[in-house]
């Protein structure tokens, strides 16, 4: 069990700076802010993160996402129909030179 919060299930058990067994919240924590995690910040509830940004992924869809914020240099063309999803494009940094342009 984690010696800080004493949570049993976590995906990942890590070390405190001082060696000792924590679960991966205090793990992180510890190693975010060099003390240990408080004990008020424990949730029973596990989440998991999303892969990707979700403020692009609203841009993306929106259709306001330019090649400058996306960061890959390219722009929109304006096409209504793309073959893949803005998010799969700019995930897996896929650039065909139908949809975009320098």
């Amino acid at each position: 069990q984690c010696y800080n919060c004493h949570r049993i299930v976590t995906p990942l058990w890590r070390k405190d700076g001082e060696g000792k067994t924590v679960c991966n919240a205090c793990g992180l924590y510890y190693k975010l802010h060099g003390s240990a995690r408080p004990i008020n910040m424990k949730s029973d509830v596990i989440r998991k993160q999303s892969r990707h940004d979700a403020h692009a992924a609203v841009q993306v869809r929106r259709g306001s996402l330019s090649g400058a914020a996306s960061g890959n240099g390219y722009a929109y063309r304006g096409n209504p129909n793309p073959p893949y999803s803005y998010v799969y494009l700019l995930t897996y940094h896929i650039r065909p030179h139908a949809y975009f342009h320098q």
